[in-house]
């Protein structure tokens, strides 16, 4: 697959280790060991919001030392702007988040007012992003199904629980075929996840059900 992955970050003892490709021992960390400890202090909480200058979303799960992303591009940037990354959380001062997998990264500072900015750069290609934490009580949030070759993600916004969900998701396949997925109308969460409906082939719509995902 050409445009989405998943990347992973391990602080070990002795160095770092990437499960998207190949690390040279004498490469330079990304940052100083040092002074980016495991982040032990980010609340469980997912923030959601947009890619500048695309009409891809994002999203932003964090917890503890643990943090995962998703971008999801929309009609334009479907393959450009879809992207997997996750891993270890490392900060920089105070509220900053970074996951990186050699040209792909995500850089966040997270704010007090529940807020989250930074550069998502995939493949090489940077682009902004800003993103508001979800609100209890509603749909809110970031889903993605368990499929091992390549994960079909969906972004939710709902600003409260009156409001109707907006929905984007994105299918893929491990022979770098994407799909843009439809929510089942109307928008509602069942036991097994948000249904979506993935146009596998012109003529023929695959249902499928999204967990919200959890770290």
């Amino acid at each position: 697959m050409k445009k989405l992955g998943l990347c992973v970050w391990v602080l070990a003892l002795g160095g770092l280790g990437a499960a998207c490709g190949e690390v040279v021992e004498d490469d330079p960390p990304p940052f100083d060991v040092d002074e980016a400890p495991l982040a032990d202090r980010f609340e469980s909480a997912t923030y959601i919001g947009f890619v500048n200058g695309s009409d891809a979303v994002m999203a932003l799960t964090v917890d503890g030392d643990e943090a995962f992303g998703y971008t999801c591009g929309g009609g334009t940037s479907l393959e450009s702007h879809t992207m997997w990354f996750g891993g270890d959380a490392f900060t920089f001062g105070e509220g900053r988040v970074f996951i990186d997998c050699g040209d792909s990264s995500i850089n966040a500072t997270i704010a007090a007012d529940g807020t989250v900015s930074g550069i998502a750069t995939i493949l090489g290609e940077d682009s902004e992003f800003f993103a508001t934490r979800t609100v209890e009580g509603t749909m809110a949030g970031l889903y993605k199904d368990a499929d091992p070759d390549c994960s079909t993600g969906a972004v939710v916004f709902q600003e409260s629980p009156e409001v109707e969900p907006f929905v984007q998701g994105a299918w893929c396949n491990g022979g770098g075929a994407f799909a843009q997925v439809t929510p089942m109308s109307p928008v509602q969460l069942t036991a097994d996840g948000l249904p979506v409906e993935i146009p596998i082939s012109e003529d023929h719509m695959t249902q499928r059900y999204l967990p919200p995902f959890s770290l």
